[in-house]
Order: C-alpha cells, then sequence, then structure tokens
C-alpha cells in the first residue's frame, strides 16, 4: 500500500512546500468569505507522484526486489511473499502437470493463480487431461480452473519452450 506520508514528503521534496489547494479569505460588506482554490500545477504534480510512487511499490512487492536485495545483503534468506506457493508459481511458469485428490492428472500452461495456499486454485490454459498410458486428451474451451475442493496432491513443473496460443477476442 502506498503512504499518504510518504507521497507528501516526496511532494514536498520535489515541488517544494506549496499546497496543491488553498484557501482565500475574502471580506465583502462586513462578511468573511472562504473560497476553496485549486492549484492545477501543483495538484498535477501530487497526482503525477502518486501514481508513479503506486507503481513503483507495486512493482517492488510483486517482483520481490526488497527481498532480492535483503536476501543478497545477508540480511535474510524469506522473500517479501506471503507463501512459498506464490513464490514458486512467481518464479516458474509454464507447463505444470497437477495430480488431483482423486488420482487424476491435468496438464497445461498456468494461466492463473492464487495468492494463498489456501484456497488452492489455479487455471489452466490449452489444458489436457493425462492418462495413465501418458496420452493426452484436450480440454475442450480456454482451459480448466482446479479449486481446492478437486483437492492438489502434486504440481510438477515441466520444461516446456513453446508460448500457448492466445486466443482471440
Amino acid at each position: 500500500m502506498e503512504s499518504p506520508v510518504a507521497t507528501s514528503v516526496l511532494f514536498v521534496c520535489l515541488v517544494g512546500p506549496v499546497m496543491p489547494v488553498g484557501l482565500r479569505i475574502t471580506q465583502a460588506n462586513g462578511v468573511q468569505q472562504y473560497n476553496v482554490e485549486l492549484q492545477p500545477k501543483p495538484l498535477a504534480k501530487l497526482a503525477l507522484i502518486s501514481v508513479v510512487l503506486a507503481l513503483a511499490v507495486g512493482g517492488i512487492v510483486t517482483n520481490d526486489i526488497s527481498g532480492k536485495l535483503f536476501r543478497k545483503l545477508r540480511l535474510t534468506q524469506r522473500t517479501s511473499r506471503s507463501s512459498v506457493w506464490g513464490d514458486t508459481f512467481h518464479e516458474y511458469s509454464g507447463v505444470i502437470l497437477v495430480e488431483l485428490g482423486d488420482g487424476r492428472r491435468v496438464e497445461g500452461w498456468v494461466r492463473y493463480y492464487s495468492d494463498e495456499p489456501t484456497p488452492a486454485s489455479l487455471f489452466l490454459e490449452n489444458a489436457a487431461w493425462v492418462t495413465d498410458e501418458n496420452t493426452l486428451i484436450p480440454i475442450d474451451g480456454p482451459g480448466i480452473l482446479i479449486t481446492q475442493e478437486l483437492g492438489i496432491r502434486s504440481i510438477e513443473f515441466l520444461r516446456w519452450t513453446v508460448e500457448p496460443e492466445k486466443s482471440g477476442g
């Protein structure tokens, strides 16, 4: 999450002590009037800083940049992600072979995966059932959604170099 304090500090450091919104007090016929005035340039700069900071923080967290730095400095051995599930799917993608709780096996390209191992969910595109004889029976349609209810016994990450076909639409 982006911090409003970090955005404010960065704004003051880059732009200076300028308020993006001002209050103008005027007196007319003995009555004080208060008007809020937007300062377009400082407001645009504040919005730009917020967007850039949010994108930077998102990229750092998603790609484990802070974790990599701390591991390189030998301050930790952990990643900044919340689970080994997320680490594994972020690091290794491509074709996987999933053994389900009932013993069936399905193979396909990892398209989506849940952030946490509980509930474990995967979407495999260009998927196929794998028979006991290791033949593939293609699944008709874009893929298969594997949910926690099916039970995942194991996941094998296979070596594959061809990209899946992109469906039109």
